[in-house]
Protein backbone atom coordinates (compact mmCIF):
# COMPACT_ATOMS: atom_id res chain seq x y z
CA UNK A 1 0.00 0.00 0.00
CA UNK A 2 1.35 3.35 -0.89
CA UNK A 3 0.87 6.60 1.28
CA UNK A 4 1.29 10.04 0.29
CA UNK A 5 4.64 11.56 1.83
CA UNK A 6 4.73 15.57 2.28
CA UNK A 7 7.66 16.73 0.55
CA UNK A 8 7.21 19.80 3.00
CA UNK A 9 9.13 20.00 6.39
CA UNK A 10 7.72 20.11 9.41
CA UNK A 11 6.65 23.30 10.75
CA UNK A 12 9.06 24.20 13.73
CA UNK A 13 7.03 27.08 16.13
CA UNK A 14 9.04 30.01 16.92
CA UNK A 15 9.40 30.89 20.43
CA UNK A 16 7.25 33.43 19.95
CA UNK A 17 4.93 30.84 18.74
CA UNK A 18 5.43 28.94 21.39
CA UNK A 19 4.94 31.77 24.07
CA UNK A 20 1.61 32.41 22.06
CA UNK A 21 0.20 29.51 22.94
CA UNK A 22 1.29 29.18 26.19
CA UNK A 23 -0.77 32.50 26.53
CA UNK A 24 -3.76 30.87 25.00
CA UNK A 25 -3.89 27.41 26.65
CA UNK A 26 -7.45 26.83 25.49
CA UNK A 27 -9.01 27.22 21.84
CA UNK A 28 -9.68 30.40 20.91
CA UNK A 29 -12.56 29.27 19.02
CA UNK A 30 -14.49 26.63 20.57
CA UNK A 31 -12.95 27.69 24.69
CA UNK A 32 -13.75 24.04 25.67
CA UNK A 33 -10.62 21.84 24.52
CA UNK A 34 -6.36 22.57 25.24
CA UNK A 35 -5.26 24.43 22.37
CA UNK A 36 -3.03 22.14 20.71
CA UNK A 37 -2.55 23.81 17.01
CA UNK A 38 -0.73 27.26 16.22
CA UNK A 39 -2.80 27.90 13.35
CA UNK A 40 -1.85 30.70 10.18
CA UNK A 41 -4.92 32.86 9.54
CA UNK A 42 -3.11 33.02 6.04
CA UNK A 43 -1.06 30.52 5.64
CA UNK A 44 3.04 30.77 5.36
CA UNK A 45 2.65 29.02 1.85
CA UNK A 46 0.35 32.03 0.95
CA UNK A 47 2.85 34.73 2.08
CA UNK A 48 1.23 35.31 5.68
CA UNK A 49 3.49 36.04 8.55
CA UNK A 50 4.67 34.19 11.29
CA UNK A 51 3.58 36.90 14.01
CA UNK A 52 1.38 37.72 16.78
CA UNK A 53 -1.83 38.91 14.71
CA UNK A 54 -1.76 36.50 11.94
CA UNK A 55 -2.23 33.39 14.69
CA UNK A 56 -4.97 31.19 16.33
CA UNK A 57 -4.36 28.73 19.41
CA UNK A 58 -6.63 26.18 18.16
CA UNK A 59 -7.76 22.71 19.34
CA UNK A 60 -7.25 19.94 16.81
CA UNK A 61 -10.94 19.69 16.00
CA UNK A 62 -11.26 23.41 15.34
CA UNK A 63 -8.06 23.62 13.10
CA UNK A 64 -9.08 20.86 10.98
CA UNK A 65 -12.73 23.00 10.91
CA UNK A 66 -11.16 26.54 9.91
CA UNK A 67 -9.31 24.27 6.88
CA UNK A 68 -12.50 22.29 5.21
CA UNK A 69 -15.07 25.82 6.08
CA UNK A 70 -12.64 28.17 5.31
CA UNK A 71 -11.77 31.58 6.91
CA UNK A 72 -15.29 33.54 6.25
CA UNK A 73 -17.42 30.40 7.64
CA UNK A 74 -15.28 29.73 9.95
CA UNK A 75 -15.50 33.61 11.78
CA UNK A 76 -19.25 33.14 11.66
CA UNK A 77 -19.01 30.13 13.68
CA UNK A 78 -16.94 32.04 16.17
CA UNK A 79 -18.13 35.70 15.81
CA UNK A 80 -15.71 36.75 18.87
CA UNK A 81 -12.90 35.99 16.08
CA UNK A 82 -14.41 37.54 12.86
CA UNK A 83 -12.41 40.76 13.87
CA UNK A 84 -9.11 39.18 14.50
CA UNK A 85 -9.50 37.16 11.29
CA UNK A 86 -10.58 40.09 9.19
CA UNK A 87 -8.00 42.54 10.26
CA UNK A 88 -5.30 39.81 9.26
CA UNK A 89 -7.02 40.00 5.43
CA UNK A 90 -7.04 43.59 6.10
CA UNK A 91 -3.51 43.64 6.94
CA UNK A 92 -2.27 41.44 3.87
CA UNK A 93 -4.60 43.26 1.39
CA UNK A 94 -6.37 39.63 0.87
CA UNK A 95 -10.19 39.60 0.59
CA UNK A 96 -11.72 38.19 4.05
CA UNK A 97 -14.80 35.87 1.95
CA UNK A 98 -12.19 34.23 -0.26
CA UNK A 99 -11.84 31.02 0.96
Amino acid sequence: MNYYKSKRKPYKRSEAGTLYMNLHPTCEACENWQSEELHHILSRRSGGPDEEWNWLALCKACHLVFHSVGRASFAKRYPWLEDKIKAACDKMGRKFDKE
